[in-house]
């Protein structure tokens, strides 16, 4: 009963979050984003009871540094260094996901074929974002090429976790993992090639994220 008023309740934050999003209300956007993730985490510790704490430890680390990102991004209009904190926060975040991604992967072999075609995605979405953002990241250079290759690690590690656990967490985690390097994507994009103009970017970047984060902790339970 607890667990389930604790996801309605992040539901509900979500979608107005979205909601401010959308209709352009920064006082929505304000309160509501940096809640969504101390929600989700009391979720994920009222409902998981992993036998592993370290895994578990690096779950909740996640969470909290995703929050910090939030947080911190609200405020890059009023100094880009908002941005770099934010950006660095995330990173801990995405490192603290691949350890726990990559402790399942370990318990299995997967196929030649299957691992090559993730890394070939893999590097070929890092070419493709690269080739869309490179001319204007000037000082972000070296900090969003070290963000891409964390991004890219999350994603892989979520990719070769397939028959090392259930189906149902594979999928979960896995899609939740696509949607939330969809999201970041989308912030490269906007900021460096669109100049923050990108039409509905900040709905299709919370949208994504939200989701994502959402099926990565669901995923990670179903184990």
């Amino acid at each position: 009963m607890k667990q389930n008023l604790i996801l309605t309740l992040f539901f509900i934050i979500a979608a107005l979050e979205i909601l401010g999003e959308v209709i352009g209300m920064r006082i929505f956007v304000l309160f509501f984003k940096p809640l969504l993730m101390p929600f989700l985490l009391a979720w994920y510790i009222s409902t998981n009871r992993a036998n592993n704490k370290t895994l578990q430890k690096s779950m909740i680390a996640a969470l909290i540094f995703s929050f910090l990102g939030d947080t911190l991004l609200l405020f890059v209009a009023q100094n880009e260094v908002f941005f770099l904190l934010g950006l660095g926060a995330f990173l801990i975040a995405q490192l603290s996901y691949t350890y726990v991604f990559n402790n399942d992967r370990a318990k299995n072999k997967l196929t030649l074929p299957y691992t090559s075609l993730i890394f070939i995605i893999s590097s070929l979405y890092i070419l493709f974002l690269f080739l869309n953002i490179y001319e204007n990241l000037k000082e972000f250079t070296i900090p969003v090429a070290i963000y891409t290759i964390a991004v890219s690690l999350m994603g892989i590690t979520a990719a070769l976790r397939l028959n090392s656990v259930n189906n149902k967490s594979y999928r979960l985690t896995f899609i939740g993992a696509v949607l939330f390097v969809l999201s970041d994507t989308i912030i490269a994009i906007d900021k460096f090639s669109y100049n923050g103009l990108l039409p509905y970017a900040s709905v299709m970047i919370m949208s994504l994220y939200i989701a994502g984060q959402y099926l990565i902790v669901k995923g990670m339970m179903k184990k």
